[in-house]
């Protein structure tokens, strides 16, 4: 798909490289360095690996946190509705854990103290719990292969 584009995974790699630079060290010029020329959506340089609404329900961490980073007040905006009603963003994720650095004190107060979020987060708890014992299984003896022609 890159190349269809004319620019390649490397570059993106090392754009995205210089962004995350620029992020770090609060550099706007650095930022726009790692944007210029790109010949497709600037998301794919802040992070996301897909395209889409900025916070897609659909999306994967990454996507989410380029959209949280990129934009704030609409991420506080849909952890409030998580807040507020206590369901998750998505099945697996709630949405408040993606930058929990970008919500108010009173954001993560209140998320610390929601009983719905207690209760998801006990039940993950337990599926790592078992996901980690059925992995610690013994693995079962393979079968013997028959040789149908012998046999």
């Amino acid at each position: 798909m890159w190349h269809a584009c004319g620019t390649s995974q490397e570059e993106l790699t090392e754009r995205r490289q210089l962004y995350r630079a620029g992020i770090e060290q609060q550099d706007a010029s650095v930022r726009d360095r790692a944007l210029a020329g790109w010949p497709m959506h600037p998301a794919y340089v802040m992070g996301a690996r897909r395209l889409s609404c900025s916070l897609c329900f659909m999306a994967d961490w990454f996507t989410l946190e380029a959209g949280a980073r990129h934009n704030p007040d609409y991420y506080r905006a849909l952890c409030w509705r998580e807040i507020e009603s206590g369901y998750s963003f998505q099945m697996n994720r709630w949405l408040s854990d993606v930058a929990p650095d970008l919500l108010t004190d009173e954001m993560r107060f209140l998320l610390a103290q929601h009983p719905r979020r207690q209760q998801w987060l006990e039940r993950s708890l337990q599926r790592a719990q078992r996901k980690a014992a059925r992995s610690s299984r013994k693995p079962r003896p393979a079968l013997p292969i028959v040789n149908q022609r012998t046999a």
